[in-house]
């Protein structure tokens, strides 16, 4: 049965359809050159040249993540964060280039939620966190909180968060990277309008220690339909959608700051962090 969420009505997806994203999702990221452009795979571009860029990319995020994590921590954060039980909530995991940042995270205070439609990523991120953990050294072991990766499909995660004993207003940093080329239109729109909803709303006495990070290819510095490295969606998001989307959820203006750019196959990817205003 769908179900819709507080304050916009959406629904989620129907259980086929979640199934057949996964299965979908599953098949690309066995295809170690299924997120490179149709053109440099026309050039022949080798798996060692396309897995390196994406290694390059993934460091790019991860040092960008670091900043933000950083920028948004000071020595009152902690224990707010540890005893309110907030988390980062990071969506689309992918091969999981982007994912090194969970000492950090850690060490801000915060407990790491992984989403991803995909069995095969859910495999890669439990065992990806396993081995960040492991590498930690043991002070900072000792104020892990265990790491949650759930295989759900986001508009129907937020349409009915309990599924998967998620409190929405317990996260304080959404992580979107290279997430909403993946997503249609429209629900692209209302994954952001309920990000927004949960992350800005007027009346939290939390709202300027909340922040929802997107790295992602935008039409305003990119050609439309130009993009294959996300299922053959092209580039159709700009900055003033991504914005617009965000305040209309949240009922607050709200700014990107720290605004970042790479080119990744070509294509500008701008990293930015939205904030209320």
């Amino acid at each position: 049965m769908n179900t819709k969420a507080k304050g916009f009505g959406f629904k989620a997806l129907s259980p086929m359809k979640q199934a057949e994203l996964a299965r979908f999702w599953d098949e690309r990221l066995k295809d170690p050159l299924a997120f490179v452009p149709k053109e440099d795979k026309a050039k022949g571009l080798s798996i060692t040249e396309a897995r390196m860029r994406n290694v390059l990319f993934g460091k790019f995020a991860v040092s960008y993540f670091k900043k933000i994590i950083a920028r948004m921590t000071d020595n009152s954060d902690f224990d707010r964060r540890r005893f309110g039980n907030k988390k980062i909530m990071a969506v689309g995991y992918g091969r999981g280039y982007d994912s090194r940042w969970l000492q950090e995270a850690t060490k801000a205070g915060f407990q790491t939620w992984w989403v991803d439609v995909s069995p095969v990523a859910w495999i890669w991120a439990i065992s990806n966190l396993r081995n960040q953990f492991d590498a930690m050294p043991q002070p900072i072991q000792s104020i892990y909180q265990e790491s949650q990766v759930k295989t759900f499909e986001i508009q129907s995660l937020l349409a009915d968060p309990s599924k998967a004993g998620l409190k929405l207003g317990s996260v304080d940093i959404w992580y979107l990277c290279r997430l909403l080329n993946c997503l249609s239109t429209p629900s692209a729109k209302v994954v952001l309008q309920e990000i927004g909803r949960t992350a800005f709303s007027k009346g939290q006495n939390t709202l300027k220690r909340k922040a929802v990070v997107i790295i992602n290819a935008l039409s305003d510095q990119n050609p439309v339909d130009t993009c294959d490295t996300c299922g053959g969606t092209s580039i159709r998001r700009s900055k003033r959608m991504i914005l617009s989307n965000l305040a209309r959820g949240a009922g607050c203006p709200v700014e990107a700051r720290f605004v970042k750019h790479y080119n990744y196959f070509g294509k500008i990817v701008t990293a930015m962090t939205v904030m209320a205003m």
